[in-house]
């Protein structure tokens, strides 16, 4: 139940780290739109100050006021895309001790298996042996449905066989899965535009 309930509280993280990978993207979209304006703002004042030879004090200072606006939104927009790169950093983090943790919970289920198996063994082991001696003693032989006989001895070594060949299996499957994988990489992020 716990792996269960981990699973979707790692699903939840996942679907949080695509949100705050999106809301990042739309905040790179619109710092690319603002530079933009802010291209042709300063182009704008430029032409004004360059070609038109009697500047309207009125022209200037709206052309200096859309640039300076421009320039303070995209600093705002450089803020606000530190804030979001650092929030997909920490979701991406979390993500990944979260998918460690639930593999290394899978790893300790395996070998909590593997040693449950070995104890259902050693308890069910002498009381085989003991029945087995008994109906050797007795000369009985357990038939199977195509007409071949096993004694409980064959029997019992072939459970002993079957018990280490899944016991060793459980194990292998709880050390592979101990085995971390390698740590998820964050998309690489173009650097902020700085004015």
């Amino acid at each position: 139940m716990a792996l269960f309930a981990n699973g979707r509280s790692i699903e939840r993280m996942a679907r949080e780290l695509a949100d705050a990978r999106s809301k990042l993207e739309a905040l790179r979209s619109k710092q690319v739109a603002s530079a933009q304006a802010h291209g042709v703002a300063v182009t704008r004042r430029r032409v004004l100050l360059l070609f038109d030879h009697q500047v309207d004090e009125g022209k200037a200072t709206k052309a200096d006021r859309e640039v300076r606006e421009v320039e303070d939104h995209l600093s705002a927009l450089a803020g606000a895309i530190a804030e979001q790169e650092t929030t997909v950093a920490e979701l991406t983090a979390r993500l990944a001790e979260a998918k460690r943790a639930e593999v290394e919970d899978k790893a300790r289920e395996a070998e909590a298996h593997a040693v449950a198996l070995e104890r259902a063994l050693g308890n069910l082991k002498p009381v085989m042996i003991e029945f087995a001696d008994v109906c050797r003693a007795a000369g009985a032989v357990i038939s199977e449905p195509m007409g071949m006989g096993r004694t409980l001895t064959d029997i019992l070594r072939h459970v002993e066989g079957d018990t280490a060949y899944y016991t060793e299996l459980l194990r292998q499957r709880a050390k592979v899965l101990r085995q971390l994988p390698p740590a998820p990489v964050a998309p690489k992020v173009p650097q902020s535009f700085n004015t």
